[in-house]
């Protein structure tokens, strides 16, 4: 965020974004990117064969992950995109910018929603939150028992590789994809 002011261009997607990861000089010019949600989707696509279009995202937290990964998901016409957050108005902020700014298709959601009825509807979950790091490893985002076994869970934490979220998912049957492909596949945008 900070290193914004002084780039000479930012990438339209990293500009709604609001951050960048990345930056590039070329011809003496400074030009940021944000290579976080394209990894993460791209990942989704290639290693899951996840078409974007064509699904229906169920997505916690609404700070800098998934607001790149939403912006993302958004651009490549995501078919909807539910959007929980503890605190609500953060993510109707995020989804208020998205539908006006990329696409409209994300649908805030109060935490203490009905969010089984909208994750019965979904097709890929996604934690974009810290939960299932340290220190919060024995945590999960959600109550995992709303989980059915058709969606792909996919967490953006790497560290650890099999969160607790991902192992309950795995348990119900779930298809899994860890953090490691948000990792991997954003290094090869970068590069």
């Amino acid at each position: 965020i900070q290193v914004l002011k002084y780039l000479d261009e930012i990438d339209p997607l990293a500009e709604i974004i609001g951050a960048v990861n990345t930056i590039k000089v070329q011809d003496g010019k400074l030009k940021g990117y944000n290579t976080d949600g394209l990894g993460f989707v791209h990942g989704l696509e290639v290693d899951e064969n996840v078409k974007i279009d064509e699904n229906v995202f169920f997505i916690v937290g609404a700070g800098g992950v998934a607001r790149a990964i939403t912006t993302v998901l958004a651009s490549k016409h995501a078919k909807k995109i539910y959007l929980v957050n503890r605190t609500y108005e953060k993510a109707k902020e995020l989804c208020d910018n998205l539908n006006s700014m990329v696409y409209n298709c994300c649908i805030p959601l109060e935490l203490d929603n009905n969010i089984g009825f909208y994750l019965e509807q979904s097709n890929v979950f996604i934690n974009a939150t810290n939960i299932g790091m340290h220190p919060y490893e024995e945590q999960c985002p959600i109550d995992t028992s709303l989980l059915h076994a058709d969606i792909l869970v996919a967490d953006v934490i790497y560290n650890p590789r099999n969160t607790r979220l991902l192992k309950d998912a795995k348990t119900m049957g779930c298809r899994i994809i860890n953090g490691q492909s948000l990792l991997l596949h954003q290094g090869k945008v970068a590069f």
